[in-house]
C-alpha cells in the first residue's frame, strides 16, 4: 500500500509540475476603448479565425482580419452601438456567409449586421 501511495504522490507531483501550459499574449488591438467581450470566428471565410469585439467606451462592434500569421487588421462594423456588451456571429439570412449580432446597454438594442459576402455589414 506505501508503494502504490508513493507512486500516486510522485505522479500527482510531476503532473502539477510538468503539467501546467504557458500562455504568450499577444495583442489583437489596444484601441478597443472598454473592450467588453470578444467571440473568435472566421469572418471572412479564409480558414483561419478571426476576432469580433464589442466594446462599451466607444460603442464599437469591429473584427479583426486574421492574415494567417499573428497579424490582425481592424475592421469597424459599427461605431453607435451605444453601451457595446455583447457580440455573436451566425448565418441570420441563410445566405452562407457569418453576419453579427450585438447587444447594447445604453441604447437597449440588440442588433443585426448583415455580411453582403465581401465582409461589408450594415445594420
Amino acid at each position: 500500500m506505501k508503494h502504490i501511495l508513493a507512486k500516486l504522490s510522485l505522479f500527482l507531483f510531476t503532473s502539477v509540475l510538468v503539467g501546467q501550459p504557458t500562455f504568450t499574449e499577444s495583442a489583437i488591438s489596444t484601441s478597443a476603448d472598454g473592450a467588453y467581450s470578444v467571440y473568435a470566428v472566421d469572418v471572412d471565410g479564409d480558414g483561419d479565425v478571426d476576432v469580433l469585439s464589442a466594446s462599451w467606451d466607444d460603442d464599437k462592434i469591429a473584427w479583426y482580419e486574421n492574415n494567417g500569421s499573428e497579424s490582425f487588421t481592424e475592421h469597424a462594423i459599427s461605431t453607435s452601438a451605444n453601451g457595446a456588451r455583447s457580440v455573436y456571429t451566425a448565418d441570420v439570412d441563410a445566405d452562407g456567409d457569418v453576419d453579427v449580432l450585438s447587444a447594447s446597454q445604453n441604447d437597449d438594442k440588440i442588433a443585426w449586421y448583415e455580411n453582403d459576402g465581401s465582409e461589408s455589414f450594415t445594420e
